[in-house]
């Protein structure tokens, strides 16, 4: 490793920082020539992470509504979480009626339904303030 200069420092900082892109730049097929401890390293990381929060800013950043509503049925609920979030800040009636949806659902962990409530408040409030100059 320390010929290549990456070490498991580097791994560790990129898991922290979600930072999945420059993950997969160390696995064989990502293109880089890393060597096999370096490998294992990234892959657990890759493990651990699964979608990052990376990848929901960019899904925000590009307003993708359709890919964000995707992920609230992500099987980690820190991706939902994110995911939720990410809609609220949008404030897309296409978000919303998804939230609303996810709220109804009965297969609807309680955790996410509550969060999904929050968020739809959120954004009642917003609303308002915006219709009524309320501050």
């Amino acid at each position: 490793m320390a010929k290549l200069g990456f070490g498991r420092r580097d791994i560790r900082r990129l898991e922290r920082e979600g930072d999945v892109e420059g993950l997969v730049e160390l696995l064989p097929a990502g293109g880089g020539r890393p060597g096999p401890a370096v490998k294992i390293l990234a892959g657990e990381s890759m493990a651990k992470l699964g979608f990052g929060r990376r990848d929901i800013r960019r899904l925000e950043r590009e307003r993708d509504v359709e890919g964000l509503v995707e992920l609230l049925r992500h099987k980690d609920e820190k991706v939902a979480f994110q995911a939720i979030e990410a809609l609220t800040r949008l404030g897309d009636k296409r978000g919303v009626e998804a939230l609303m949806a996810l709220v109804v659902d009965p297969s609807t962990t309680e955790l996410i339904r509550a969060k999904a409530w929050l968020a739809l408040d959120v954004g009642l409030a917003r609303e308002a303030r915006k219709r009524t100059d309320w501050k």
